[in-house]
């Protein structure tokens, strides 16, 4: 293309869209298009139900064991609520997914650590929030599985470490005052 010829192009004005013209949609063609193919829509509809029974019967039933626990209100010796990270949720979290938590759960319920890591949840109670600290006080210590049984095991292993572990202080307490009364 020459350079006249372009600047031919650039002085014309753009064509006008028509607006008043109408666009036929012929049915018919469509309509024959699908019976000559009527076989490829037999098939899917066919395919989409053997795959929705395959995947209804196939998948395997996921079973929660939880275990609830209290946290407790930490108290200073004056007997003043104290806000301490020990009985934090993310404390818990830290504790009951730690390897060694994960592994005694697995030990104590027949399931690989896998299974028991990747089935572990934590779940603040509602209404179980501390007035004056803001922590929680009550949460559900928990695993999702496939054997019932051995789902509720994990969870409740789990929920032992970490009462264990929380009540530190309260069991040395507890000791304290019992050589007092000796």
């Amino acid at each position: 293309m020459s350079r006249e010829e372009a600047r031919e192009l650039r002085r014309r004005p753009a064509a006008e869209p028509v607006l008043d013209a109408e666009e036929e949609i012929d049915l018919a063609r469509y309509a024959s298009a699908v019976a000559a193919r009527w076989w490829l829509l037999l098939l899917g509809l066919v395919a989409g139900v053997v795959v929705g029974y395959l995947l209804s019967v196939g998948g395997a039933e996921v079973y929660r064991a939880q275990a609830l626990i209290y946290l407790g209100d930490p108290l200073a010796p004056s007997g003043a609520r104290v806000s301490t990270s020990a009985t934090s949720i993310s404390s818990l979290r830290e504790l009951v997914t730690a390897e060694a938590s994960v592994r005694r759960a697995a030990a104590a319920s027949d399931l690989r650590p896998a299974r028991v890591r990747s089935g572990i949840f934590l779940q603040q109670v509602s209404g179980g929030t501390a007035r004056t600290t803001g922590q929680p006080s009550l949460v559900n210590v928990g695993v999702r599985g496939e054997a019932p049984g051995r789902v509720a095991a994990a969870a409740n292993e789990l929920a032992r470490i970490a009462v264990a572990d929380l009540s530190r202080y309260v069991n040395a307490k507890i000791r304290s005052l019992e050589g007092q009364i000796a």
